[in-house]
């Protein structure tokens, strides 16, 4: 029998030694598609729906929040994690506000990364979002939905 097919996942970010090396983590479990720019990302999401996204916010061709603009109008958004070197208050306030899963500064805790994101997306394709929300994390309060 096949093994069953690996949950997919796109990183949007223009630090080439940083990209490589987390695909490199991250490839054994998760199926990896890369983009350098956000006309790349644009692209690649024209091709394919990944059931998540690890999205840098400071990008050649502008801001990872356009793309994150973008992403929330689709009919089932994929789930996002941002990551930056340049963490500030008001960008993590922007990206739970947006309905991100996490904020991830730069660099990451790849072993917390990876165990994330196989609690939210699961062994299989099919255990993508099927609501179509995008999460929230941290304390409960007013607007955030329960994660599972």
């Amino acid at each position: 029998m096949d093994p069953s097919p690996k949950p997919s996942l796109m990183i949007v970010d223009d630090e080439e030694n940083f990209t490589e090396s987390l695909q490199l983590a991250i490839e054994d479990e998760f199926s990896v598609s890369v983009a350098g720019s956000l006309d790349s990302a644009r692209q690649v999401l024209k091709k394919l729906r990944p059931a998540a996204i690890l999205l840098d916010l400071r990008l050649p061709d502008g801001d990872g929040f356009e793309l994150l603009s973008e992403i929330r109008k689709m009919a089932e958004p994929p789930l996002v994690i941002v990551m930056t070197a340049y963490a500030t208050v008001e960008g993590h306030l922007t990206t739970l506000a947006e309905g991100c899963l996490d904020y991830l500064v730069k660099p990451l805790n790849i072993h917390k990364l990876k165990s994330d994101l196989k609690t939210r997306l699961g062994s299989t394709p099919g255990a993508d979002r099927q609501d179509g929300s995008m999460a929230q994390r941290g304390e409960s309060g007013p607007g955030k939905e329960a994660l599972p």
